[in-house]
C-alpha cells in the first residue's frame, strides 16, 4: 500500500488535521512509508454560547479557548507507523498542556482493485493522558484528566489517486472515574497534484456516567464523572507550497450532545515531510 507515496499530496495526507487542536479522529486511513515522517503545527480556536445537558436540551454556559498542538508520525516500515501527539489549551484563565497522546498503527489488509484503487484496513491502538495537573471542576476546565486506551479499526478506499471513503470505529478504555466510550467517523474526500479537501462526521458516545444537571444517581460529585457524547461535522483543507512543506485549514461545529458546548471551532496548520535516509556503511579492503 505504499503506492500512497508516489504523489507529492499524498505525502503529506498522514494527518492533515487528524490530530490537530480541535481536529478530527486521531488516526486516518493513510499509511507513511518506511523511514518517512511527518511534523505539523498547529494553532486552533473555538467558541461557544450554550451547553449541551442532554439532546436536545442546552443551557446557556459559554466559553471560548485557544490552543496549539504539536503532531509527529513516523514509518517503522511500509505497514507500521507511530505518532504521537501534544496539545496546549488555553480556555479563560486555564491554561496549559491537555492530554498527549501516543498511537501505534498497523495495516495488516490492503487489496488493489484494477490499476488505480486500493481498499485497506488498519488497526490502531493508543494511550492518552494529561501532561499537566490541570483542574477539572469549572466550565473553563481543559478536560477530564482522563487517563484513556483507544483501540480501532480504519476501512478506506481510495480511487485513481483522487477520490477517498472512509470509516472507523472502535472503543475506548478509560480509567475511573471517566466513563468509557466508543467512537465512530466517516469521512470522503479529494486528492489533487498540490490541493486536498475533504468533509467529515464524527459520533463519541459515552457509555453511562453522570450529566451535569443530573439528579440522584445521575448527579455528579465531580466532573470528572460526566458522561461526554456529542455529533459534530466539519471540513479541511491543505495546500502543499513546496515539495516537503504545506499548509492546512479546518472548520467544524457540534451539532449536538451530551455534557458538551454547542462549539464553532477551527484550525490552521503548518505541515513538514521529511525521510531519515539509509545509512550505508563501506568497508575498504
Amino acid at each position: 500500500m505504499g503506492d500512497y507515496n508516489r504523489f507529492p499530496v499524498a505525502l503529506l495526507l498522514a494527518l492533515l488535521l487528524t490530530t490537530f487542536a480541535f481536529g478530527q479522529a486521531p488516526v486516518d486511513g493513510f499509511m507513511k512509508g518506511k523511514r518517512q515522517g511527518v511534523f505539523a503545527a498547529s494553532a486552533g480556536f473555538e467558541g461557544a454560547n450554550d451547553y449541551f445537558t442532554s439532546p436536545p436540551t442546552t443551557t446557556a454556559i459559554g466559553r471560548s479557548a485557544i490552543s496549539a498542538s504539536l503532531f509527529a508520525i513516523y514509518g517503522l516500515t511500509n505497514k507500521v507507523n507511530v505518532q504521537a501527539n501534544i496539545p496546549f489549551v488555553s480556555n479563560d484563565n486555564k491554561s496549559g498542556p491537555q492530554d498527549g497522546s501516543i498511537y501505534l498503527k498497523v495495516q495488516p489488509f490492503g487489496l488493489k482493485l484494477g490499476e488505480k484503487s486500493q481498499f485497506s484496513a488498519i488497526a490502531a491502538g493508543g494511550f492518552s493522558g494529561p501532561l499537566s495537573p490541570y483542574e477539572t471542576e469549572s466550565a473553563s476546565s481543559i478536560g477530564q484528566q482522563a487517563v484513556s486506551f483507544d483501540g480501532r479499526v480504519v476501512l478506506q478506499f481510495y480511487t485513481n489517486y483522487k477520490f477517498f471513503i472512509q470509516a472507523q470505529s472502535g472503543y475506548t478504555f478509560r480509567l475511573n472515574p471517566v466513563p468509557h466510550s466508543y467512537p465512530i467517523f466517516a469521512k470522503a474526500g479529494l486528492t489533487w497534484t498540490k490541493t486536498y479537501m475533504d468533509v467529515w462526521y464524527e459520533i463519541q458516545e459515552a457509555i453511562g456516567g453522570k450529566d451535569y444537571q443530573g439528579v440522584g444517581d445521575k448527579r455528579p460529585s465531580s466532573f470528572r464523572q460526566l458522561g461526554v457524547s456529542y455529533h459534530r461535522a466539519g471540513a479541511s483543507f491543505f495546500y502543499a507550497y513546496g515539495e516537503k512543506t504545506g499548509i492546512s485549514l479546518g472548520a467544524y461545529t457540534v451539532l449536538q450532545g451530551r455534557n458538551a458546548f454547542k462549539a464553532t471551532g477551527g484550525s490552521i496548520g503548518w505541515i513538514y515531510q521529511f525521510e531519515r535516509k539509509k545509512i550505508v556503511s563501506v568497508q575498504q579492503g
